[in-house]
């Protein structure tokens, strides 16, 4: 089993683009928080997010190949309710639902939460706009090749 270094205990950095903190929104009685599902045991074998991924088994938001993008791209094609215009328009509730699934199949420092929330919410937007955009771009070329 493939145990992950804690990262050091220091504030986490600042996110490009002067991305505000998003707090953990208020949870139903009786229902875990993100930062609460993230410490049960038997975690131990998902990918560790870690802002200096240096451990085999750790990775970050930037790094290729592990899986975070792809997790993305399936979200967009099986989990919107409907076609928003932009993430951030993606109601909060919704976004909140992606990032506890996320949780399911990454693991972080409980105490890490809010920043991986922000790094979670900030690669959906990237990723969402693109996504978008190719659609956007399909659905044009379609219309063309259906005007002749």
């Amino acid at each position: 089993m493939v145990q992950h270094a804690a990262p050091s205990p220091a504030a986490a950095p600042h996110l490009p683009h002067d991305f505000p903190d998003i707090p953990e929104p208020h949870v139903a009685p009786g229902v875990m928080t993100v930062a609460q599902l993230v410490q049960q045991p038997g975690r131990d074998h998902l990918p560790y997010l870690t802002l200096y991924p240096r451990e085999p088994g750790q990775t970050w938001f930037d790094r290729s190949h592990n899986g975070i993008s792809a997790w993305i791209n399936r979200m967009m094609y099986s989990d919107l309710k409907k076609g928003y215009a932009t993430f951030t328009v993606m109601p909060r509730d919704e976004q909140e639902l992606w990032f506890r699934q996320f949780a399911q199949e990454f693991n972080w420092h409980p105490d890490n939460t809010t920043f991986i929330r922000n790094a979670f919410i900030h690669k959906c937007m990237d990723s969402y706009s693109g996504q978008i955009y190719e659609w956007k771009q399909k659905w044009l070329a379609d219309k063309v090749f259906s005007f002749f």
